[in-house]
Order: C-alpha cells, then sequence, then structure tokens
C-alpha cells in the first residue's frame, strides 16, 4: 500500500473550509515544509487570496512576522507548534496519518498527548469541529495543559532573553579574561 505525502483536500473539503473561515472572518494560510518536496495538499485552483493563501517560502521567507499576525496555528507534527506556543497562539495539529506516522514513518519527537496542547485531528470533521471552536472563542486562554506544554519547551516566559544572553557572553569574556 502506498501513502500520500501529504493529505490533499478535495473540492467538497476545500468549499466547507472555506465557509467556515469566511463565517469567521479568518484566512487559512498554507506553507509547506522547506525541505519537503511533498505536494501542496491544495489544489492551485483553491488558493483564492482570500480565505485560502500560499505562503510559499519564496514569497515568504521568514516565519516569525507571519506567526505574529496569526490568530490559530494549524499543523501537522511540524515543530511550528512551539514557536506558536511562545506567542500563546492556539495551535491544532491535522494528524490525518497518525497512528501510520508514529509507528512506520519518520516517528514522533515527542508523545503528542503530553507535547501538544491543542486537539489533535485525525480526520477532516474533526479538524473542522476543532478550528470551529477556536475561531469561536474571544480569545485563546492558555489552560494548565498548554502552560505545561511551554515548560517542557522553554525556562523562561517573558522578553528577557537577549539581555540573559548579553550576560552570559559578559560573564564568560569576563571569566577567559586574565586579571
Amino acid at each position: 500500500m502506498t501513502r500520500d505525502l501529504c493529505y490533499r483536500f478535495d473540492d467538497i473539503e476545500v468549499q466547507r473550509l472555506k465557509l467556515l473561515l469566511d463565517r469567521h472572518g479568518a484566512m487559512l494560510g498554507m506553507r509547506g515544509h522547506y525541505l519537503a518536496n511533498a505536494p501542496s495538499p491544495f489544489a492551485r485552483e483553491h488558493f483564492d487570496g482570500r480565505t485560502l493563501v500560499d505562503l510559499d517560502h519564496a514569497s515568504f521567507h521568514e516565519l516569525a512576522p507571519l506567526l505574529r499576525e496569526s490568530a490559530v496555528v494549524l499543523t501537522d507534527y511540524s515543530s511550528v507548534y512551539i514557536d506558536a506556543l511562545y506567542l500563546d497562539l492556539p495551535v491544532v495539529s491535522f494528524a490525518y496519518d497518525l497512528e501510520h506516522y508514529s509507528q512506520r514513518k519518520n516517528g514522533l519527537l515527542y508523545d503528542m498527548e503530553l507535547a501538544f496542547p491543542g486537539p489533535v485531528a485525525t480526520d477532516f470533521q474533526a479538524l473542522l469541529t476543532a478550528l470551529e471552536a477556536i475561531l469561536s472563542r474571544p480569545a485563546c486562554v492558555p489552560d494548565e495543559r498548554y502552560r505545561a506544554a511551554q515548560r517542557l519547551f522553554f525556562q523562561h516566559g517573558d522578553a528577557g532573553n537577549s539581555r540573559r544572553l548579553v550576560e552570559r557572553l559578559q560573564a564568560a569574556i569576563a571569566a577567559r579574561s586574565p586579571r
């Protein structure tokens, strides 16, 4: 049995997804992995520039500015969700091939139950349900599961990382300098 390199949304699924996005005044930006040569999960004609936008690497070199403008991050198993955690953004995993991926393919770096604080949708209907729930909320209020996932990846939750780096560098330089 051969497996596709990615989920391919059919026309009816795209129509349902676009209706959900339109109802919430939202758009979905699609960005593939920068190293993967997998096809896009959407056909070229599905990108309308309004509800479904292609955020390809050639046009958008850096992910950070895109994340800062996002309301939710939808991913498969990508570690991009960790960047979203730093911004307190809600995250959804569309893991349509979770069993195959975790058992037979690359495996998972983290236990999804432990490290992924949002819904893990394994089929299209579950994905729509998860997006509907998140887009219906006025704002993301991280719960204890979300905070626990943050603690797995971040020692500090403030904006002082640059200051701490400079202090560590200064201390290392001072320790190496002759007195």
